[in-house]
């Protein structure tokens, strides 16, 4: 039966694959928000979870506004499989890309540390088109492995693996500090995404104002090794359809750095990458994914208060 059913889900990936092929560059867009529209009306729990991250975040917006951005947000959210889906087509080739994304904040500067063979840690968050950003990664060149949670159904897997450059590309989650160790000492880079609620074992750093449970293992581990630390997001532009702003910050610069002073501490760092997203999720609001419940887990002997999430009080 299990077979049977990730077979059923291949196939319907395909379908959507093959269809998702026939957008013109402007249909993905206008696809994406009409489905967004649809997933926004029918799905009450996310809508009201996007909703009251978006009062978190955004207490002087209107009720109003939070409605229409969190419809956005939840159409630009769809817009990533698609473009998944599609990249190849419109983003073919390493010219192209050149052209339709414009590289900003610290990018000479990580382009350097690639070029001179050293190895390294990218943050992401789910801002954006992360998986125009891994692409892009993949045509400039870059020794990148990303950090994937492994898909339940096989043939999806490997689908998926195959279309981030095959197993050399992936680093599993399970076991993810190992493999994102032995890939920096290989003179690699090791892309996780670092947004999401990391629960108890997490260290709470701020987020709109609001201290939010973060996975510590980047920063834990560009200390350990002295490598770089960067952070990015690859925001969709208003140029035209398949055009793209990849911004880039340098957290840690790597290396062993002047014998005084003393070394950045881990919560130091994630504040600096929390910080980053932040400012890049102010750019671009309705392209951040606020159905996750990001400040669910609280710290303890956290006071009530008005800014805290109805989902982390029901908890």
């Amino acid at each position: 039966m299990r077979a049977a059913l990730h077979l059923l889900e291949l196939g319907g990936v395909v379908l959507a694959e093959t269809l998702a092929r026939t957008l013109t560059g402007p249909a993905v867009g206008r696809v994406a928000r009409a489905a967004g529209r649809a997933w926004y009306r029918l799905d009450g729990r996310r809508r009201r979870r996007a909703l009251e991250n978006l009062r978190v975040a955004f207490p002087a917006l209107a009720p109003s506004q939070r409605e229409d951005l969190a419809r956005r947000a939840m159409g630009q959210l769809l817009q990533v499989p698609l473009e998944v889906m599609t990249s190849s087509r419109f983003l073919p080739t390493l010219e192209v890309m050149r052209r339709q994304v414009q590289q900003h904040g610290d990018w000479e500067a990580f382009h350097a540390d690639v070029a001179r063979g050293a190895g390294g840690i990218v943050v992401a968050a789910h801002l954006g088109s992360w998986e125009v950003a891994a692409r892009a990664l993949l045509l400039a060149g870059v020794p990148a492995r990303a950090v994937m949670r492994p898909l339940d159904n096989p043939w999806l897997n490997q689908r998926i693996v195959g279309s981030r450059g095959g197993d050399g590309r992936v680093i599993g989650k399970r076991g993810a500090a190992r493999q994102v160790l032995s890939t920096v000492r290989e003179r690699r880079w090791a892309a996780l995404l670092a947004d999401q609620n990391a629960g108890r074992k997490g260290v709470f750093v701020p987020f709109f104002g609001l201290p939010a449970s973060t996975h510590a293992l980047p920063a834990m581990l560009a200390l350990r090794l002295r490598c770089p630390l960067y952070a990015t997001a690859c925001l969709r532009a208003a140029r035209g359809p398949w055009t793209y702003d990849l911004h880039y910050r340098r957290i840690l610069p790597g290396g062993r750095g002047p014998s005084t002073g003393a070394a950045p501490q881990v919560d130091e760092v994630l504040a600096a990458v929390s910080a980053a997203i932040e400012c890049w999720v102010r750019l671009a609001p309705e392209q951040y994914n606020w159905v996750h419940r990001r400040w669910r887990t609280r710290p303890p002997g956290e006071a009530p208060g008005t800014q805290v999430p109805a989902y982390a009080l029901e908890d």
